[in-house]
């Protein structure tokens, strides 16, 4: 029969089980906060029984490995979660530098507005003032120069953004890679009978990291994990990543590729979805709204004055530079006129 030493001996085993498990939580608290970290659980099991003789006797518990605790749609959400944060942070801080252009700072468009018409409508108190008149002229260019700085700053700004579209390209593919290589390391682990939680952790926080940067999907397969973006790119399949590349479209920015095929339209969540939301479609929306009203405005305006006459009695002729097209009116618009003198005044007239 078992003797004293084989129940210390049982006891024992027990009590190294048990601070295997106490070594586990305190290891868990001890990483609450550490980004990708997965809570650990012990995995206890009986021990082998000893046989003495007809007479079989167990040896307690033992601790045969730390588990950890996933849960896949959790980490789906997480993934979703991250993608559409990070895509609206991006469109927030490119909207930030485009804001100033359209609030009242002084130079804006519509500042400048505000200064045209009120220099129109002191003329109307003396229309024959030169001063006045020179005032107009001047507060025409001013508000001419105020479309063509909206102008250059918005493409100023796509011009950055495009910047950053390469680099976050630079950043998806080297992460691709890392978690490609997790992949190989894991499988290994694992096929010794370990749990690889550590390194699962490790390509959790870093397809965290991929998901603030583009929309992605995970499928957990023989060969590890296959991460694609939300349309089905192949970013990483087993051990082996598939690099994004960036080349330069018939517009001049840059376009992502895969495996020679443009998925940028396919793009829009993660910073560089919201990027190429700003760069493709917000940048160009306010230019064209300001080429419509640069070219709505010339144009009425120039019919306008044409109804007048200028201080000599001859019939007012275009103010600013006709606009025969909406497209780059922005950039275009500008006053015709240099001499005050011809400028409208309403009525007839005699020269001073």
């Amino acid at each position: 029969m078992p003797g004293l030493n084989t129940s210390l001996l049982t006891a024992m085993h027990a009590l190294m089980a048990q601070q295997g498990g106490m070594d586990v939580t305190s290891n868990n608290i001890a990483n609450a906060n550490t980004p990708g970290y997965t809570r650990q659980v012990p995995v206890f099991e009986e021990a082998p029984a000893s046989q003495e003789g007809s007479l079989t006797y167990g040896n307690g518990v033992e601790l045969v490995r730390f588990q950890s605790v996933r849960d896949e749609l959790l980490d789906f959400r997480v993934q979703q979660e991250t993608s559409q944060n990070s895509g609206a942070d991006a469109q927030t801080n490119a909207t930030q530098q485009i804001q100033p252009l359209l609030t009242t700072t002084g130079t804006d468009i519509g500042s400048q507005f505000s200064a045209f018409f009120a220099s129109i409508s002191q003329l109307s108190t003396d229309p024959a003032n030169l001063s006045l008149r020179t005032g107009v002229i001047t507060a025409g260019q001013n508000l001419a120069n105020s479309f063509h700085a909206a102008v250059s700053r918005l493409i100023q700004i796509q011009s950055g953004l495009d910047g950053s579209i390469v680099q976050d390209v630079g950043k998806i593919n080297q992460l691709a890679q890392q978690i490609a290589s997790l992949n190989t390391e894991l499988i290994s682990l694992q096929a010794g009978g370990q749990d690889g939680g550590t390194v699962k952790d490790q390509q959790t926080e870093l397809i965290r990291q991929l998901a603030e940067l583009t929309d992605v999907s995970t499928i957990q397969t023989e060969r590890g994990i296959t991460v694609t973006t939300g349309n089905g790119t192949a970013l990483v399949v087993g051990n082996q990543a598939f690099a994004l590349q960036t080349s330069a479209g018939s517009n001049g920015y840059q376009q992502v590729l895969s495996q020679g095929q443009d998925i940028t339209a396919s793009l829009s969540s993660g910073s560089l979805g919201g990027t190429l939301i700003v760069r493709d479609q917000m940048v160009p929306g306010i230019l064209s709204q300001l080429d419509t009203l640069a070219h709505d405005f010339a144009n009425a305006f120039n019919a306008a004055h044409a109804q007048g006459k200028d201080l000599a009695g001859n019939q007012g002729g275009d103010f600013f530079v006709p606009q025969s097209s909406t497209s780059g009116a922005a950039a275009r618009i500008g006053v015709a006129l240099t001499d005050p003198n011809v400028l409208l005044c309403g009525t007839k007239k005699s020269p001073p």
